[in-house]
């Protein structure tokens, strides 16, 4: 996590870069601040999608529906400055899940 809060969680399918949960704290130029997107590298099946675990905001970023290579839209809403967050990400293909333990950062 680098002090401004923002974090990225990368994953990968048999050493292949696949994709990527990426966590913006403070909004920079057009990216929002307290929001995060996902990216889906490999036209393999699988997609990405991210969730919040906490706070529990409902929060959700997923490829679900799109082709690779493809950036969900931003899941934003406003936290508390210094609020500690969760993020987990899976890799999903139909009801399947693989998920990463929850990452923190801050807003």
């Amino acid at each position: 996590m680098s002090s401004d809060g923002d974090f990225t969680i990368a994953a990968y399918n048999n050493g292949t870069y696949a994709g990527l949960m990426e966590w913006n704290a403070d909004p920079v130029g057009n990216t929002p601040g307290d929001a995060f997107r996902v990216l889906d590298r490999l036209s393999d099946g699988w997609g990405m999608e991210a969730h919040m675990t906490s706070p529990v905001t409902g929060r959700t970023a997923t490829t679900r529906g799109h082709t690779a290579v493809y950036y969900s839209p931003y899941g934003t809403g406003n936290l508390t400055e210094g609020t500690t967050v969760y993020i987990q990400l899976c890799a999903i293909k139909g009801t399947t899940e693989r998920c990463s333990i929850a990452y923190s950062g801050h807003a």
